[in-house]
C-alpha cells in the first residue's frame, strides 16, 4: 500500500509503503512508457547490483516486480525504509563525535562497490540513507557506471553523459568525455567530510 511519495528525480519515484503486516518500506519505481532504453537498463542494472550486494552500508533490494493496468506500466523494487537522509541529519545537527564513525561506514561501502568496478558517480547526502539504529546505507546508484562483470543488460553510462550531481561532481564530472571513475566518488566523499564539521560545501578559491 502506497502511503507517501518521498522523492522524484529522473532515475525513479520513491514511495513510503506498507504491507499487510503494517511494516513499512520504501519502493523505487520507474515508467517503463516515459523511459529512455537506456534509463530502464540502468535502472534493471541497479536492480541487480542491490540485490545481490552484501554489504551492510549498501542499500538492500529485498522485492522487486512489474505492475500494468489501464495506462500504469512500471517496473518496481522495494528495499527498507530509511526514515531519515544524511542531509536530514545534517539540518537537523550533527555532533562532531558522529561524524567520523558514519564516514568511515560511507567509505566502506564506496571500497565495497570500487573493487567490483562499481562507480556510483552521484554521492551526496540525499543518496546516503541513515536506518532506525544510525547506520548509514548508500543508495541510489541510478547512473553508477557498472564494469563488464556486473552489467547484466549490455549498457554502460556514456561518459559524455550529463550527471544528475552537480554540487559534489568532481571536475572531470563537469568536462564533456572525460572519463570518470572512483576518484569521482573519494571527491565528492571528502566534500560531505568537510561539510559534516563545517555545514558548508567547498566552492570557489574564495572557501574559508
Amino acid at each position: 500500500t502506497i502511503l507517501a511519495q518521498i522523492n522524484q528525480g529522473g532515475n525513479g519515484t520513491v514511495f513510503r509503503v506498507s504491507n499487510s503486516n503494517g511494516q513499512l518500506f520504501a519502493l523505487k519505481a520507474i515508467d517503463r512508457k516515459n523511459t529512455s532504453r537506456d534509463k530502464l537498463k540502468r535502472f534493471r542494472n541497479e536492480l541487480a547490483f542491490c540485490e545481490n550486494d552484501n554489504h551492510k552500508n549498501i542499500i538492500k533490494i529485498i522485492d522487486h516486480g512489474t505492475y500494468e493496468k489501464d495506462d500504469i506500466n512500471v517496473i518496481f523494487y522495494v528495499m527498507p525504509f530509511c526514515p531519515m537522509t544524511l542531509r536530514e541529519k545534517v539540518k537537523g545537527g550533527i555532533k562532531h563525535e558522529e561524524v567520523l564513525p558514519l564516514f568511515y561506514q560511507l567509505l566502506d561501502a564506496l571500497k565495497f562497490a570500487h573493487h567490483k568496478k562499481i562507480w556510483h558517480r552521484d554521492i551526496k547526502p540525499e543518496n546516503i540513507l541513515l536506518d532506525n539504529q544510525g547506520n548509514l546505507l548508500l543508495a541510489d546508484f541510478g547512473i553508477a557506471h557498472f564494469c563488464a562483470e556486473e552489467i547484466i543488460t549490455a549498457i554502460e553510462t556514456r561518459k559524455g553523459d550529463r550527471l544528475a550531481n552537480f554540487i559534489y561532481a568532481a571536475p572531470e564530472q563537469r568536462a564533456k568525455d572525460s572519463l570518470v571513475d572512483g576518484r569521482a566518488d573519494v571527491y565528492a566523499a571528502g566534500l560531505i567530510l568537510n561539510e559534516l564539521f563545517t555545514g558548508k560545501v567547498i566552492a570557489g578559491a574564495r572557501y574559508s
